[in-house]
């Protein structure tokens, strides 16, 4: 079993090798989601709620200190979501031009938190706005809009961390948005560890890193799973 976790671990090193391989800023992560997500397929046994698969595998594998920041609430996606939010509490504090983290924009935007936090109406927004639940969402506008939430410029590809940047229009400078960044990089090293967080689980366990992808069972070629 050794042998057999060492070339999937083998398989997955060079995949990221050809990903990064790629010159495209919308192909790059969308091959990296489509990486991790044969790993949580297949570690789910090939379930149809995929997001639900996504984040259950990322809970599953990774660190707490990963898993921590990934439930954090971005207040920023929140506070554009919610008219309520927008009409109560508003981003002048931000600086223009400085790059926050996401610690400190949980600290910047804690009014924005706590105003949803106390809100009557109790909605579901604030759930949806997981760092984990959004990550997903960029998937899912790379793999069937090809277009991502924000522009991800090549300066910001090598940084190891969520960032937020100020962004405003060409022709209308009073027109200004702030927007959330999963850079390359910090994707390519958090599902890295998912990943071999999972194949250590599965050289633990003495199974297949793909048990449940049996062509047998598959008959080669179906579109039934």
């Amino acid at each position: 079993m050794n042998k057999r976790v060492e070339e999937v671990r083998s398989i997955v090193e060079d995949k990221i090798r050809i990903i990064r391989e790629i010159n495209d800023d919308d192909f790059e992560p969308l091959c990296l989601f489509s990486l991790i997500d044969c790993f949580a397929q297949e570690y789910s046994g090939y379930s149809r709620k995929s997001k639900d698969v996504f984040c259950a595998f990322l809970v599953r594998f990774l660190s707490e200190e990963d898993l921590c920041l990934l439930n954090w609430i971005d207040p920023i996606t929140l506070y554009y979501s919610c008219e309520k939010l927008r009409k109560n509490c508003n981003l002048d504090n931000l600086t223009g031009s400085y790059e926050y983290a996401p610690a400190q924009i949980q600290q910047e935007c804690s009014m924005i938190l706590t105003e949803c936090e106390n809100c009557p109406d109790k909605c579901e927004k604030r759930q949806k706005h997981k760092y984990i639940e959004l990550l997903y969402i960029y998937r899912s506008k790379l793999a069937h809009e090809m277009n991502p939430p924000a522009a991800v410029f090549n300066s910001f590809k090598e940084r190891e961390y969520i960032l937020y940047y100020e962004m405003s229009d060409l022709f209308d400078i009073d027109d200004v948005w702030w927007n959330l960044v999963f850079p390359y990089t910090y994707l390519e090293n958090l599902f890295r560890k998912a990943i071999m967080a999972y194949l250590n689980y599965c050289e633990e366990s003495a199974v297949d890193p793909f048990q449940n992808n049996d062509k047998n069972k598959r008959k080669f070629i179906t579109w039934e799973y």
